[in-house]
């Protein structure tokens, strides 16, 4: 896929088999607003939830690793993505942590209720745990991701992880 990507420098979210890895997760597997099914450059959900290597791998280091939290990085949006349907006490401890994130790195909240299948998804439904997806350069950059931009998002977040990790520590988590 970033093979794909550098030699078409275009935008490509999906692997080298046309599959886009963050909608190939079994949570509400193919019901997105924009999936496809049929190979693509995006949204393709894949022949199976997991049907890809990626997906599967990510899943069983998860599931051997038992995380109290996940955070996944994307490239561009500026924007955390960090609610799937959580309720009570869940969703009140996974605002904070999305709040206290956006309070460290300036990016926006959002919610989607059309987007299914990705690793936060996953994350939340079946491991019943705090997880965001960060979208980290701005919208307006170019695919690929210049070099001399990743200053800029490094700066942004590179105490973010130590600096979440404090937070759970007095969350409890």
């Amino acid at each position: 896929g970033v093979k794909i990507c550098l030699e078409n420098n275009e935008l490509n979210k999906a692997n080298i088999n046309g599959v886009d890895l963050n909608v190939n997760f079994d949570v509400n597997f193919g019901s997105g607003k924009t999936n496809l099914f049929e190979k693509g450059y995006e949204n393709y959900i894949g022949s199976r939830a997991f049907s890809e290597r990626e997906t599967r791998l990510l899943k069983d280091i998860t599931l051997k690793l038992k995380p109290n939290m996940t955070v996944s990085y994307h490239s561009k949006g500026e924007e955390i993505y960090w609610y799937y349907g959580e309720r009570g006490i869940n969703l009140l401890r996974d605002r904070k942590i999305a709040e206290y994130l956006a309070s460290i790195t300036g990016y926006k909240l959002k919610y989607t209720f059309t987007s299914h299948g990705g690793y936060k998804d996953w994350c939340i439904k079946n491991l019943k745990i705090p997880s965001v997806t960060v979208e980290l350069g701005s919208d307006n950059l170019k695919h690929p991701i210049k070099k001399d931009y990743l200053w800029q998002i490094l700066t942004k977040n590179l105490t973010t992880p130590l600096r979440l990790n404090s937070l759970l520590w007095t969350l409890n988590i």
